[in-house]
């Protein structure tokens, strides 16, 4: 038994209805089990109980053993002499206040659901998946629907914060917050923290000044990342090459970079391709926080995201290597990533910064209409009556997967509840 498993059997009063007995053999009834108290002192506060005939509000505290009062020093603690209720799994000896008087005791062991702990112990003990995944039938629909809903909100809030402060460094700069996460994602997870450094050496009015001439900005992001070679044969990346030398002198910024990667990565990501797809785009569209945040649903997501690399791309994906011609356009599972990771959070962080709820629902809205995503851990997901009809079902399952499966907080979690509850 854990301490925190019986403070949410009594929160829950998933114990046994009616009238229950103290330790000292009073009959006990429970008004109401009290407020869970997260700082200092009793576990919970403001309960009413009645036990006999004598009617009692006050604090209550929950300990696995008796003796964990003495354990935890409470008897030398103010903080912890007006209790009412001493709630303990096993009652080992009697706990006295300091004027030497008996606190009332319920051993709640007998009272509690044997399948309920069986079920947590499937949980815990669990070590590899998902916790419940053999329990989940378990779980009704609306019950999912609601979980999700509020999955979906403190995911989009953490990101708020944390975008938030991003918009402190970058002092109130929108069009740079905006600029920088679109850098981030074009990057992906393996070059996205490059990319995101390689935009952000220069201001975002100098980045939109050098951006007039496509191939300065190309050249400057590039030999930045390290993707320019050192002795180039074609004609286009010699000029990039020769480029990027008088950029270096124009703007003399020592900034250490981690080089792009092309480890592990299709052809159409390479990092050449994306920051040629990346600087096209920025060229026509230099309001980049108006021109992201106008996206409020797939089909203008899709005609706002088309971008496009240069020319030269078209019969290479890397420099001085030819490849059979294709156009490099972003394609659609790209656009849809861009809107699940770049444009909702964006917009949701607007609207939480400002107080404007309809962008906060607008957020919310585009990723009702989005595709699902796929990954390794929504695979995972797939075998379960989980709900996975669109972008908010799956992002609420990586939150809950993350945030609450992972560290095992199931009894924070609704699903979790559910099957302990049935």
């Amino acid at each position: 038994m854990q301490e925190q498993l019986l403070q949410f059997i009594w929160q829950h009063r998933y114990f046994t209805k009616g009238i229950l007995q103290t330790t000292s053999g009073e009959s006990l009834q429970i008004i109401r089990t009290g407020i869970l108290n997260t700082n200092q002192g009793p576990d919970f506060t403001a309960a009413e109980i009645i036990i006999g005939a004598v009617k009692l509000i006050g604090n209550i505290e929950i300990h696995v053993k008796a003796s964990d009062w003495y354990k935890h020093k409470h008897q030398d603690d103010p903080l912890y002499q007006p209790i009412i209720l001493h709630v303990v799994w096993e009652h080992n000896c009697v706990v006295k206040t300091t004027q030497g008087i008996i606190i009332p005791c319920v051993e709640i062991a007998p009272y509690v659901s044997k399948i309920m702990l069986a079920n947590f112990s499937h949980i815990m003990l669990k070590r590899q998946g998902l916790p419940c995944s053999a329990l989940l039938e378990k779980v009704k629909p609306l019950i999912w629907e609601a979980w999700q809903e509020r999955l979906v909100i403190e995911r989009l809030s953490r990101k708020a914060v944390e975008l938030a402060k991003q918009l402190e460094v970058y002092k109130g700069d929108w069009n740079k917050l905006a600029l920088s996460l679109l850098a981030y994602q074009m990057g992906g997870k393996i070059n996205g923290p490059s990319f995101h450094a390689a935009i952000n050496i220069l201001s975002f009015q100098q980045t939109i000044r050098v951006s007039h001439n496509p191939s300065d900005l190309n050249a400057w992001l590039m030999g930045h990342l390290s993707l320019l070679p050192l002795h180039p044969k074609d004609e286009y990346p010699s000029m990039l090459v020769n480029t990027f030398h008088f950029l270096q002198k124009k703007f003399p910024i020592s900034y250490q970079i981690q080089p792009a990667s092309f480890l592990r990565m299709r052809p159409a990501s390479f990092p050449t391709i994306r920051i040629s797809q990346l600087v096209g785009w920025l060229t026509e569209n230099k309001a980049v926080f108006q021109v992201l945040t106008s996206i409020r649903n797939r089909v203008d997501g899709n005609k706002i995201l088309h971008m496009q690399a240069d020319s030269y791309w078209d019969t290479h994906f890397c420099f001085d290597q030819y490849a059979p011609y294709l156009v490099k356009q972003v394609g659609q599972t790209q656009k849809d990533l861009l809107m699940i990771n770049l444009i909702a959070p964006l917009v949701f962080t607007y609207g939480w910064v400002h107080n404007k709820p309809d962008w906060q629902q607008s957020a919310i809205a585009l990723l009702q209409e989005l595709p699902i995503e796929t990954n390794h851990i929504l695979l995972r997901w797939k075998k379960t009556n989980a709900p996975q009809q669109h972008a908010f079902h799956t992002q609420a399952l990586l939150e809950l997967e993350k945030y609450y499966c992972t560290v095992k907080k199931c009894l924070s979690c609704s699903i979790g509840n559910a099957i302990l509850k049935s």
